[in-house]
C-alpha cells in the first residue's frame, strides 16, 4: 500500500488458498506513524513473481469524525444556536422538525428523547439534497416536565467516524388532567399553568381568579397560609377582590378550600402548561405548600421519602373520613388511601427548615 508521496505505508505476503487455487488472500493492516495523519488516498501495488501490477487510489483512508455544527443545524426552521431558545411543545398539532445540511456522505440521527421517553432514542434523518430532515411529533401525554432539554444530532460517515452534536431547546409541556375537589375541606393547588378549565379558555392569575371559576355557589372559602406572616388568609368572594387573600398563584402555593353544604364532589378538566418541578421548601413551622404535576409523585410514601425530608420528622395533615388528622412516616400505614390525587396540597409541620430533592 502506497501513499501518494511514494512511501510504502504496509505490505505483506500473500497466501493462496487451499480450496480456490489462483486465489491469494492476505490482510493488510496500517499502523499510526506517530502523530502523522494517515487520511487520504492509497494505491495498490500487487507483485506476482517478476510481474507487479499497480491500482492507483485503490483505497481511501479516512479517520476523522464529520464535522457538526450548531449552524447547520434548524430547529423548527430556525437556525441554531438560536436567541431567545427555540421553543417547541407537545401541544395538540404540533411536531418539532429537526433539520441537519451537510456535504459530507452520511447517517444522521437525531435524539429527541429528553423530551419524550417514549419517542426512539436515536431517529434516523432521511436525506434529501443536502439536507437531512426529519419530524417528531412529542406525545401529549410525556411525564417530562418544562424546561430546558438537550437535542442531540449523531453522524456517522461512511468509514464509520461518528460525531454528536448537543443543542438546548425550551419545552412548554401541556397537559389535560382531571382535578377532583372532594366535598368540605381538602387542600389543593393548581398543578398546571392553566389556558383552559372545563375545555374553556381561561385566565387565571390569582386566588380570586380561580374562586370565580368555581364559582361562589359551590364553594364559600379559599384560604392560603403566609409563612412570612404567620398568618391564614380567607378569600370569601367578591368582596375579597384585590385584598391581601386575593395572592398571585404559582407552582407553590396550596390553598385550604371549603364547599358549599350539600355540594358534590367537584370535577374540574384542566388544561395547560406544565410547570417546572421545584424543590420542596420546607420553613420551620406550617407549610401549606403545592407540588406540579409530573405524573411520578404518586403516594404519600413519595414525599415522606424525598430526599431531604426522609430524615426530618415532618407531619403531614390529611382529610381522614372527613376529618383531619396529623400523621407522620411511623403512621403511614394506618391511613387507607395513600394516593396522592391531582391537585393536592399538602400541609405539612416542619421542625426546622429544610430543602428536599424534586419530586
Amino acid at each position: 500500500l502506497r501513499s501518494r508521496e511514494n512511501a510504502t505505508i504496509a505490505s505483506i505476503p500473500l497466501a493462496e488458498s487451499i480450496m480456490n487455487a489462483g486465489i491469494y488472500k492476505g490482510e493488510l493492516i496500517v499502523n499510526q506513524l506517530g502523530n502523522q495523519s494517515m487520511d487520504g488516498m492509497y494505491s495498490l501495488i500487487i507483485e506476482l513473481g517478476q510481474g507487479q501490477r499497480i491500482i492507483d487510489s485503490a483505497f481511501s483512508l479516512d479517520t476523522q469524525p464529520p464535522l457538526l455544527l450548531p449552524a447547520n443545524v434548524y430547529i423548527n426552521g430556525i437556525q441554531q444556536p438560536s436567541d431567545p431558545l427555540v421553543v417547541v411543545t407537545n401541544n395538540q398539532n404540533s411536531s418539532m422538525k429537526v433539520e441537519f445540511e451537510t456535504e459530507i456522505p452520511a447517517e444522521v440521527w437525531v435524539d429527541i428523547s429528553a423530551l419524550d421517553k417514549k419517542l426512539p432514542r436515536l431517529k434516523k434523518m432521511a436525506k434529501t439534497g443536502q439536507f437531512f430532515s426529519t419530524q417528531l411529533a412529542i406525545d401529549q401525554n410525556t411525564t417530562e416536565p418544562s424546561g430546558l432539554k438537550s437535542v442531540r444530532i449523531v453522524a456517522q460517515d461512511l468509514a464509520g467516524n461518528r460525531s454528536e452534536l448537543e443543542m438546548m431547546v425550551e419545552f412548554s409541556a401541556y397537559r389535560t388532567l382531571e382535578m377532583i375537589i372532594p366535598t368540605g375541606l381538602s387542600f389543593i393547588n393548581l398543578p398546571l399553568e392553566i389556558t383552559k378549565i372545563n375545555d374553556q379558555p381561561i385566565n387565571i392569575k390569582t386566588v380570586g381568579d380561580l374562586f370565580s371559576v368555581i364559582g361562589s355557589d359551590k364553594i364559600s372559602h379559599l384560604i392560603t397560609y403566609h409563612h412570612r406572616d404567620k398568618v391564614w388568609r380567607s378569600y370569601l368572594g367578591s368582596e375579597s377582590r384585590g385584598r391581601l387573600a386575593d395572592q398571585p398563584l404559582d407552582p407553590k402555593v396550596g390553598m385550604l378550600v371549603l364547599t358549599r353544604p350539600n355540594t358534590d364532589d367537584i370535577k374540574l378538566k384542566l388544561s395547560g402548561k406544565q410547570r417546572p418541578i421545584l424543590p420542596v421548601d420546607l420553613k420551620a413551622g406550617v407549610n401549606l405548600i403545592g407540588i406540579p404535576y409530573n405524573g411520578h409523585f404518586k403516594t404519600l410514601e413519595d414525599l415522606f421519602e424525598l430526599e431531604g425530608l426522609k430524615d426530618l420528622p415532618i407531619s403531614i395533615v390529611i382529610g381522614d373520613r372527613g376529618r383531619f388528622r396529623t400523621i407522620s412516616a411511623a403512621d403511614i400505614n394506618t391511613v387507607e388511601d395513600r394516593a396522592v390525587r391531582v391537585g393536592q396540597a399538602f400541609l405539612i409541620l416542619a421542625p426546622l427548615s429544610a430543602v428536599a430533592d424534586e419530586p
